[in-house]
C-alpha cells in the first residue's frame, strides 16, 4: 500500500478552478477568481423556452475568456449570447450578428440593458 504524499509533495491548486461562475438565470451571473468578483447582471429578453439558455451563455463567457478579455466583458458576451437560445423552442436559434457582439460588451450598463438585440 502507497503511502499518501505530504502536504509539501502534492502540486499546489492542482485541482482548483481559475474563475468559478454562479449564474443567477435572469438575475444576472458573478465570475470570482483570485483577484476578486465582479458581477454583470442579466439582459431582459422574451422566454419562449428556457432549455439551453445556460449552455448559450458558457459558450459566450468561454469565448471571451479564450480571446483573452477580463472577466465583466466576458460575462458581458456570455449575456449577449444566452437569449439567443430561449427565444425558440428547442434552443436552435441564431446567435446576435457581429455587430451587435462587437458593440454590446462596450456599452454602459444602463445603454446596454436598453439596446435592441438583433
Amino acid at each position: 500500500m502507497g503511502r499518501r504524499p505530504r502536504r509539501a509533495e502534492r502540486p499546489p491548486a492542482a485541482g482548483r478552478p481559475r474563475v468559478l461562475v454562479v449564474k443567477g438565470g435572469g438575475r444576472g451571473a458573478t465570475a470570482f477568481a483570485g483577484h476578486g468578483r465582479c458581477t454583470v447582471p442579466a439582459l431582459a429578453t422574451e422566454v419562449v423556452e428556457p432549455v439551453g439558455a445556460g449552455d448559450a451563455f458558457a459558450a459566450g463567457f468561454l469565448a471571451g475568456l479564450c480571446d483573452g478579455t477580463d472577466l465583466t466583458r466576458a460575462l458581458r458576451l456570455g449575456h449577449l449570447t444566452a437569449p439567443a437560445a430561449p427565444k425558440v423552442v428547442g434552443d436552435h436559434a441564431t446567435l446576435p450578428g457581429e455587430d451587435t457582439i462587437e458593440a454590446m460588451p462596450a456599452l454602459a450598463e444602463q445603454d446596454r440593458r436598453q439596446a435592441p438585440m438583433s
